[in-house]
């Protein structure tokens, strides 16, 4: 009886330590009306549009990732990542309101700015092409707190700067190089995904250099 009452005791405490705790950035898909087209797409995933329960508008990214590839370790290796990113605070970077690494697909949420991205902005009247200056000045002050949170953009670009339904310009695309880099090992071609974007990135990712 004793000892029928020490396992029991054994597997209890064994079951305690493997609770799983949620980071407080997990967000189930079904929390989320995602559209069924996507607006947006390329080598590492698709874009939509959705709406969250509270009825706040959203823009959701699914990553295309093999399951086989998107492993224990991946999947550590983005929670790490998504949850520096869920801290970013600031009115010139894209907010990541939350997401999931371990669905299949991944996927991120964030806010919509509403205003698409600053080149098409630009181009829509006379009226927004005079404020590119501040738009610039915007886009400097977001890429500014990003370094002194430790993160290197790597790939900015017009298409990569949002502006809001409030005129401010948002630095968006940041980080999720983990899921990016899974993605990429996920396709047939991984080489000519790391090229397509070769003329935008930073000099220190060319050289190898630490971001």
């Amino acid at each position: 009886m004793i000892w029928i009452q020490s396992l029991m005791e054994r597997v209890s405490a064994g079951m305690k330590r493997t609770e799983v705790t949620l980071p407080p950035w997990f967000l189930p898909l079904y929390e989320v009306e995602v559209e069924a087209e996507p607006f947006a797409g390329g080598h590492f995933g698709k874009v939509h549009r959705g709406v969250m329960g509270s009825g706040e508008k959203v823009v959701v990214e699914f990553f295309s990732v093999d399951e086989l590839v998107m492993d224990e370790r991946a999947q550590v290796q983005a929670e790490r990542e998504l949850g520096r990113l869920f801290q970013l605070r600031h009115s010139n970077v894209v907010k990541i309101l939350g997401g999931s690494h371990v669905s299949t697909p991944p996927f991120v949420v964030y806010e919509d700015t509403g205003n698409g991205n600053l080149g098409c902005f630009l181009a829509r009247s006379d009226k927004n092409n005079k404020k590119i200056w501040a738009m610039l000045h915007d886009a400097a002050l977001g890429l500014d707190y990003l370094h002194k949170k430790g993160f290197t953009h790597g790939h900015l670009k017009l298409s990569n700067i949002l502006v809001g339904t409030d005129g401010q310009a948002k630095l968006a695309d940041v980080g999720l190089n983990a899921m990016r880099r899974y993605s990429a090992l996920s396709k047939k071609f991984p080489d000519a995904v790391a090229k397509d974007d070769l003329r935008w990135r930073a000099p220190e990712c060319l050289f190898l250099l630490p971001w």
